[in-house]
């Protein structure tokens, strides 16, 4: 999350100069002039200001409030192109996103925000592109240089096919991947394990009482982490994986769960529980369940995944596994500025999260424990 140096820092996005009540242009606020006021040096307002404090400092969380404070007080705007070329930098990044995730999902969305939010609080200029076929994918990476951006995140499906990447390590771009693992070693990756997202979800289940459960998804796929992981907490469990309760379904959409559902109830199938592919498809087994007057969670408990905004409103509010894009992405941003600062700046793999609401018999909008 973000500290208090970063929500106080004043907006220096569009330097201008103050009115006096007059109708006198004032003299832009300078760093002396904030350290002046506070009795300290100008180096230190520097230094605050622009996130650059050492751990030996000696500026107290006090002092720093204090400066943030009286740089918002004076209304003080840094000259971001002098700042910029003194440090040969662009204050510029590129996020580049393939658009992913089932329609309702805003996966991609909720990791843009987080980015702009966070470029916004540190003065940082975004270039932000989509992409969906690598051929484009190709062409975006001919503009990311050194020269127009500091550094660059990749957002959403693996471009693994894509040469052009090989250009970016030559020249030396930092670059923060935001995807399920990491495609090169000289990328930095905030990633999530798919079988931990089903493997939660189906743990969710089963501690809450469900013996009998139902997979929506294509557990035919090659090296399909999210059916291992469902496998895994079942067998862990010591309960058995009726191969009639797992469906090959086309799409991750609700329809795609009518038609399974259907397909189950004609058989005389028993299940009390179901983990979904995708937020759709839970929806969709709900949807089914709810026509033939099966009662969701009493008789059947679900869960999908994506944590979509939709999961919250639905007829029954429904439990979801979070992927964590957006803390995912607030932890690219942090990581990528540390890159560029010339700071260490390891990646890491976040544990999925599990929002607990009425399909699964949890407390409503209440993260799981």
């Amino acid at each position: 999350m973000s500290d208090n140096a970063s929500t106080l820092l004043p907006n220096e996005s569009t330097p201008s100069p103050r009115v006096r009540p007059g109708g006198a242009p004032q003299a832009r606020v300078r760093l002396a002039d904030i350290a002046k006021e506070l009795d300290v040096s100008p180096s230190l307002v520097s230094k605050v200001l622009n996130r650059r404090l050492g751990g030996r400092s000696g500026a107290s969380p006090t002092m720093i409030q204090a400066i943030f404070d009286k740089a918002r007080e004076l209304d003080y705007q840094a000259h971001t192109a002098a700042s910029s070329l003194s440090q040969r930098r662009t204050n510029a990044l590129a996020v580049f996103v393939h658009d992913h995730g089932v329609q309702g999902s805003e996966l991609a969305t909720a990791a843009i925000k987080a980015i702009a939010g966070y470029s916004a609080q540190s003065n940082q200029r975004l270039m932000l592109q989509y992409y969906q076929s690598v051929e484009e994918f190709d062409r975006l990476m001919h503009i990311a240089h050194q020269s127009t951006v500091d550094g660059l995140i990749l957002l959403g499906l693996q471009p693994t096919a894509s040469t052009s990447l090989n250009l970016i390590v030559q020249r030396g771009l930092p670059v923060v991947t935001v995807l399920d693992r990491t495609i090169r070693p000289s990328f930095v990756n905030i990633g999530i394990k798919q079988d931990r997202v089903t493997e939660i979800a189906a743990e969710h289940l089963i501690a809450r009482g469900c013996r009998r459960l139902g997979y929506l998804g294509n557990a035919n796929l090659p090296n399909n982490e999210r059916w291992i992981g469902y496998q895994r907490a079942l067998s862990r469990a010591g309960l058995e994986c009726n191969e009639l309760l797992i469906p090959t379904t086309r799409g991750f959409n609700a329809s795609a769960a009518e038609q399974s559902l259907r397909h189950w109830l004609d058989l005389g199938l028993e299940f009390d529980g179901i983990v979904a592919t995708s937020d759709q498809l839970a929806a969709g087994a709900i949807n089914a369940l709810v026509r033939v007057g099966k009662r969701v969670p009493e008789d059947v408990k679900i869960i999908g995944i994506d944590n979509s905004p939709f999961c919250e409103f639905y007829l029954v509010p429904i439990s979801s596994v979070s992927q964590q894009m957006a803390y995912r992405a607030e932890l690219a941003f942090k990581t990528l500025m540390h890159m560029i600062e010339g700071q260490p700046a390891p990646g890491s793999t976040v544990e999925p999260a599990i929002y607990a609401r009425a399909s699964s018999g949890g407390t409503p909008n209440i993260l799981d424990d």
